[in-house]
């Protein structure tokens, strides 16, 4: 099984957390919180801050984390078999990799999740990120308006993001900490959409 971690995200508290265990029998949980899209990851054990990793120009240490994460817990998290090498490869080199391999998505340096896809710095599968667990409802690029629904039935709209001249994906990220995510809406709100 190769890593991938489960982050959710509270969008009130604008916090993303990576629950790796949690033990009702020994009244143990080991989880990872971040504030900032994971340029500094906090790890917490039974609610006890045990170490932070903040990411530098010259250094990642949530690096070394995923590879001890990966050894300890992969029962729990899969494998960690980032893919560096891609980085050393010239650009001819890269695009044959890609073309070998039919890969249209980013640079997979975190690896490629069991179903094909990229992973993230996070270890997120990239449909997380894209927000391919909702079904579309309407997407307007023209009135800055998305809106999707769950699998309950809930309603959710996406907000647009000036800076990317886009819609905000689902969590923040480290290229866009400030991601506020989806956000809850209501039936009245989507009939308004739907009817303006």
């Amino acid at each position: 099984m190769i890593m991938q971690l489960d982050w959710t995200h509270n969008t009130e508290e604008k916090l993303l957390k990576c629950v790796v265990f949690d033990s009702r029998q020994f009244n143990q949980e080991l989880y990872y919180t971040t504030s900032n899209g994971g340029d500094t990851i906090n790890k917490y054990f039974n609610d006890v801050l045990i170490n932070s990793f903040r990411r530098t120009a010259d250094s990642d240490p949530w690096e070394d984390e995923k590879h001890w994460l990966s050894k300890t817990y992969s029962e729990y998290v899969g494998v960690y078999r980032p893919m560096w090498f891609l980085q050393e490869l010239s650009e001819e080199e890269y695009l044959e990799w890609e073309n070998t391999r039919d890969w249209n998505m980013a640079m997979p340096l975190y690896g490629i999740s069991e179903d094909g896809y990229y992973l993230d710095r996070l270890q997120r599968h990239s449909h997380v990120q894209e927000g391919r667990d909702m079904e579309n409802v309407i997407i307007d690029q023209e009135r800055k308006i998305w809106i999707e629904v769950d699998s309950e039935g809930n309603y959710f709209k996406r907000l647009w993001c000036e800076e990317n001249n886009s819609f905000y994906n689902v969590q923040p990220c480290c290229v866009f900490p400030d991601n506020p995510g989806r956000q809850p809406i209501s039936s009245d709100e989507v009939e308004y959409y739907i009817s303006s």
